[in-house]
């Protein structure tokens, strides 16, 4: 039955929603900002409120805390051991003590030892010395402060650098990376890329035996305290993309890594089984790992690739599979444009989605779909606050159709690969946690029960493509906590959401699935919880600059409350579109039978 939505608000406040958000820690650094993988590390968990840490809540497998040393209520050192095998890369954390969850911070796993900046290195002719490629310094940026680095090289060998810095996601930052040599002849240099973003990367080959120095900086010279990054100097290959861009589920895709310096490179991926956005392929030597890898597209379509010429409606190629289907190519110059022909009936529904920038492409694409009279019907630039391109397209009569990509400024070159995949509207479903407060996507975003208590918040259903009602499962909390929730019905997206402890359940937490269940017509339509989180945002508006997205819910068992909160029941029925004053009573455990009655100034809106 549908309630109506007081209803469900008056149950939350009747639940408790005294959050304790006061108690709960806050951690604002980890240092170092990562570590070799394969090892045990000290790390120093920075924040306040972390007198009573009890652990460190890894987001994925290959973590582990070994042990603490509580130095203070604003420090916590803790050994961590990182397995050989453990993904490189970000990873997610937070801290649980007795009394809650801190928010979601980062911490990079790596290949090579650690080694910290030792200033002062400012100066070109003073460079602080490395003895050999194959490690990643750990450094800070301050304003106006330059750091420099030195290394020796034979003539041939191979200089790759690469730094994390604002993926760090401490501070607004925008780093600034050169390779020159000791008559400070710049070989190359780098500021924002495709690939990471306003990060840097950086390969070059060693024109004459001799020193060479690497330089680091912020872009405009506005460090702070805040902008700590990591820089990996080694020997690694960098190529920046890969083509084709992406490829069916469940199969081998050969692929061609382009960019590095020494040439393509050429590599096979075995693709999952089910759909991935951002497959990694890391290239490999005896110089290391890619620390960052080229990303392909993994999906259910047959894929087609582009044979040249097609860069005009009489030259489009015909795709050899009736769409659905993933078209793939590079825009290979200045002025280059590629055309694809597919029949469609009238009626039929395709969606198009240009991917380029989402597998680092430089493309900034630009698609328009001509008609079987060769007419102009409809075209699109930028889509869902991104530079790629969509276009929900709706065949008008039975035909050949064309359908054009090409660069927004038209440019062009080796690296301007792109993949468009064409299918019909599929049923989705995301589940999500509103914010509680204007540019804050950490806050309530995680759940702590308190022993014999509850915890409210409201879930979002993001529906595409379907409608109807949902059913919710928590999957794997921790012991002695339980989930309530109703079905939500098919009229609305948002809904609370309740979380109980029994008062003997043992403290604890537990990273789980939040799913979603509906039903398309006869087809069974699953969702689960996601959570973005802004770590960079800077002018205009907020902009953010850098996010990442965690996929499980984390849920903890913390401390009784010393005092509850209910609403008392109306004596009157709720009426619709009406207004009602509830009074809400704090019961304090330290008083016996004592009770405070706070009485609203005004009329609660129904």
């Amino acid at each position: 039955m549908h309630r109506h939505p007081f209803i469900a608000t008056l149950a939350m406040l009747a639940l408790g929603l005294a959050s304790a958000g006061a108690a709960s820690p806050s951690l604002s650094k980890v240092l170092p900002r990562g570590a070799k993988r394969g090892a045990e590390h000290l790390v120093e968990f920075h924040g306040e409120r972390l007198g009573d840490c009890a652990e460190i809540l890894f987001y994925s497998p290959g973590l582990t805390a070994t042990s603490f040393e509580v130095v203070s209520p604003k420090l916590v050192r803790v050994k961590v051991a990182v397995a050989p095998g453990c993904e490189l890369g970000e990873h997610y954390l937070r801290v649980r003590t007795k009394s809650g969850l801190s928010h979601l911070r980062s911490f990079w796993v790596g290949q090579f030892d650690n080694a910290a900046e030792v200033e002062p290195n400012n100066d070109f002719s003073a460079p602080q010395e490395i003895a050999s490629p194959g490690v990643t310094l750990e450094g800070r940026l301050d304003n106006e402060d330059v750091d420099h680095y030195q290394i020796e090289a034979k003539k041939g060998q191979r200089i790759s650098v690469e730094v994390e810095g604002i993926r760090l996601g401490d501070a607004f930052f925008d780093p600034y990376l050169a390779i020159l040599d000791a008559d400070r002849f710049e070989l190359a240099v780098s500021d924002d890329t495709d690939l990471l973003l306003q990060d840097s990367t950086l390969s070059v080959t060693a024109p004459a035996d001799g020193k060479y120095v690497i330089q680091v900086r912020e872009a405009s010279y506005t460090g702070n305290e805040n902008c700590h990054y990591r820089l990996h100097v080694g020997a690694f290959p960098r190529p920046l993309v890969a083509f084709p861009p992406g490829g069916k589920t469940g199969t081998e895709l050969p692929v061609k890594l382009i960019g590095d310096p020494a040439g393509d490179i050429d590599a096979t991926v075995a693709l999952p089984a089910t759909p991935d956005p951002a497959v990694p392929i890391r290239s490999g030597g005896a110089g290391g790992l890619s620390p960052a890898p080229v990303v392909v597209r993994a999906s259910d379509l047959e894929n087609v690739l582009e044979a040249e010429p097609n860069n005009n409606m009489g030259a489009a190629n015909r795709s050899p599979v009736p769409l659905p289907a993933a078209l793939n190519g590079v825009i290979g110059a200045d002025g280059d444009q590629d055309w694809f022909g597919f029949t469609a009936k009238k009626g039929q529904r395709l969606i198009f989605r240009a991917h380029a920038k989402s597998v680092r492409s430089p493309l900034d694409p630009v698609i328009n779909i001509f008609g079987p009279d060769k007419k102009h019907i409809v075209g699109n630039d930028d889509a869902d606050n991104r530079q790629d391109a969509k276009i929900d397209f709706t065949a008008p009569a039975d035909g050949d159709y064309t359908i054009r990509i090409r660069d927004h400024l038209n440019k062009g070159g080796g690296r301007y690969v792109y993949r468009i995949e064409a299918e019909p509207p599929r049923p989705s479903l995301s589940l999500s946690i509103p914010h509680f407060a204007r540019n804050d996507s950490q806050s309530r975003q995680m759940i702590y029960v308190p022993r014999g208590g509850r915890f409210a918040t409201r879930v979002v259903a993001t529906r595409s493509h379907f409608g109807g009602d949902l059913t919710f499962e928590t999957p794997g909390l921790p012991t002695g906590a339980r989930f309530v929730a109703q079905p939500m019905h098919g009229s609305i997206n948002t809904f609370p959401l309740v979380f109980e402890a029994a008062p003997d359940a043992p403290l604890g937490a537990a990273l789980i699935d939040l799913v979603g269940r509906g039903k398309a017509g006869d087809r069974e339509i699953a969702g689960t919880f996601s959570q973005q989180v802004d770590f960079v945002t800077g002018n205009p508006n907020n902009t953010v600059y850098y996010h990442s997205s965690a996929a499980k819910l984390a849920v903890a068992v913390v401390e009784k409350l010393p005092f509850t909160i209910d609403v008392e029941p109306p004596a009157v029925p709720l009426v619709r579109n009406g207004t009602l004053s509830p009074n809400l009573v704090a019961t304090n455990d330290d008083i016996v039978d004592g009770q405070l009655i706070l009485k609203r100034s005004g009329p609660h809106p129904l």
